[in-house]
Parts: C-alpha cells; sequence; structure tokens
C-alpha cells in the first residue's frame, strides 16, 4: 500500500469504480444534453471523474468534493421535481432511505477496516456484510408485507 500524507492511504479501487462511473454518466450526460435536456449529468460525470483523479492521487480534497457533489445533487433533485408538487412527505421519506442506507454502508466499512489491515480485504467484507444485511432487510420487508397482505385478506 501507498501512503501518500501521513496515515491517508490511497483508495485506488475506489478512484478506479468513481472513473467508472464518471465515465458513464458523462456519456449518458451528454446524449441527455444534446437532445435539449439537463446539462447536469455531464457535470456530474466530470466532476466524479475529478473526484477521482484527485483521491488516486491521495488527495483528500477528493472526499470534500465528493460530498459537496452529494449535497448539490440533494438540492438538485428537490428542484428538478415537477411543477405539479410532489408529496413532500415521500420525498423527504426518501432522502431518509438514502442518508439511512449510506450511514449503513459508512458503519460496515469502518467495521472491516477495523477487522483487516488490508484495503482491498477491507473492501471486500465491507460490501459481503453491506449486501448481507441489505438482504435481511429486504427479507423482513417482504414478509412484513406478506403479512399485511393476509390482514387485508381477512378484514374483507
Amino acid at each position: 500500500m501507498s501512503q501518500a500524507q501521513g496515515n491517508y492511504v490511497k483508495p485506488r479501487l475506489l478512484a478506479v469504480v468513481l472513473t467508472l462511473c464518471g465515465v458513464g454518466l458523462s456519456i449518458q450526460g451528454w446524449t441527455l444534453a444534446s437532445l435539449g435536456g439537463s446539462p447536469y449529468y455531464l457535470v456530474a460525470g466530470l466532476l466524479l471523474i475529478a473526484v477521482a483523479l484527485l483521491l488516486f492521487r491521495g488527495k483528500p480534497e477528493g472526499a470534500k468534493l465528493y460530498g459537496a457533489f452529494l449535497g448539490v445533487t440533494y438540492l438538485w433533485a428537490l428542484f428538478e421535481v415537477d411543477d405539479a408538487g410532489p408529496d413532500m412527505g415521500r420525498v423527504w421519506a426518501g432522502y431518509l432511505g438514502v442518508a439511512l442506507q449510506g450511514a449503513l454502508f459508512l458503519a460496515c466499512g469502518l467495521c472491516a477496516s477495523a477487522w483487516s489491515r488490508h484495503q482491498l480485504v477491507a473492501a471486500l467484507l465491507a460490501m459481503g456484510l453491506c449486501i448481507a444485511l441489505t438482504y435481511v432487510g429486504e427479507l423482513a420487508r417482504l414478509e412484513f408485507v406478506r403479512g399485511q397482505l393476509w390482514l387485508l385478506d381477512t378484514v374483507r
């Protein structure tokens, strides 16, 4: 593992994944913008590539730029809704769900990095843990829905 500044490890695997996401987002964003749509996706894709480059070089500013990117994305999503006015309760519930899922992923990543000194092993452990917890949560949700449907059948 290469060290950048002090104990900051260069997250090269994450940088490669963000680069691939940024290239895909930029290509689709260019297509959308050329058809008269929003240029946001093109700009977002290019920004993801810039974040990936900073992270690949081991610069902590990449994480700060990515955080700013997420904040702007949340604000942009609020203004992108149609003029009829969405049910804001559902919008905020979606934001809360994304924030809680992100907190789960962050907690899994921190836990896995505490278990292993190797970045790749920690990444694989974190992904496995996130997939397992998401799968268990989905099973619980499906069981809850099945129970609710059974309850509705008995009421009718």
